[in-house]
């Protein structure tokens, strides 16, 4: 019975070493898991949640391009400021396992270097119809200015009824947009069109990684930034007297581009 008990005692006791070493185990891969994420900044947004497990196994893996010349540290908002990198939801014809339009994870970063010049991005709404002006202006300047380097990024912020843009909403707007020759089909080449279309409910994001001052009450709005540092040259200014129209953002874009021979854009009112 003694012998038993022995036994007994040293089958627990290896037991006990097996389980701690496990523990040991598990516990190296938690602390891994726990180390920062590159660029750190990035942030999902509460419209992710739904779509990640099939979009992306890490959708945090980011590396920007080599000639890409930014310090994250610095990061700010508005004219003047490097716009920190940050992951909305893009529609960009991801389809989900049910053959669903759902949306992806966009990095902000992912145009910063690597050949482009100029992000010119745009908030809107499905209610703003002046913003749906801006819209068709950027895509004829974008059908003409890609090979330049130029890059459009359209935020919509609220659908045509004021409420939160739905997945639904956002797979019919992206249709409508890139589908210029209105043959209700998105071709290959509408496409293929650096142009992103991106959700932010509330322009939540937007207010936090690029304006404050960004909401619906206050569109249409645009963003001029230089791709090479995503340095903020322009941000359009409804409530300014004079206002400040599309037009100002476009001297802006065309003069990083290279496109326009002047020195400043101050008082710009078209060729």
């Amino acid at each position: 019975m003694r012998r038993m008990t022995i036994e007994y005692q040293l089958m627990v006791l290896l037991l006990g070493l097996g389980l701690a070493a496990c523990g040991g185990d598990g516990g190296g891969d938690s602390a891994s898991l726990a180390e920062p994420i590159p660029n750190g900044t990035v942030d999902m947004g509460a419209s992710m949640a739904d779509s990640l497990p099939d979009a992306v196994d890490d959708p945090f893996v980011f590396e920007p391009n080599a000639d890409c010349e930014f310090d994250e540290s610095q990061a700010g908002k508005g004219p003047g400021a490097q716009i920190a990198n940050f992951m909305p939801e893009q529609y960009n014809g991801t389809l989900d396992e049910m053959g669903r339009e759902t949306g992806a994870p966009f990095h902000f970063h992912s145009f910063c270097g690597g050949g482009a010049e100029v992000v010119w991005v745009f908030l809107t709404t499905g209610w703003c119809g002046a913003c749906e002006t801006y819209a068709d202006k950027a895509l004829d300047y974008l059908q003409a200015h890609a090979p330049q380097g130029l890059k459009v990024v359209w935020i919509v912020g609220e659908d045509a009824e004021y409420n939160p843009p739905s997945k639904t909403y956002m797979s019919q707007y992206r249709t409508n947009k890139l589908d210029r020759d209105r043959d209700g089909v998105v071709s290959e080449a509408e496409a293929s069109l650096p142009f992103v279309i991106i959700r932010d409910n509330d322009f939540n994001n937007t207010r936090r990684f690029i304006d404050p001052s960004a909401a619906g009450s206050s569109l249409p709005r645009q963003y001029v930034l230089d791709a090479s540092n995503m340095l903020m040259v322009f941000a359009s200014n409804p409530q300014a007297d004079p206002p400040r129209p599309f037009i100002q953002g476009e001297c802006e874009m065309r003069r990083l581009l290279g496109v326009l021979d002047i020195d400043s854009c101050d008082g710009y009112m078209g060729e």
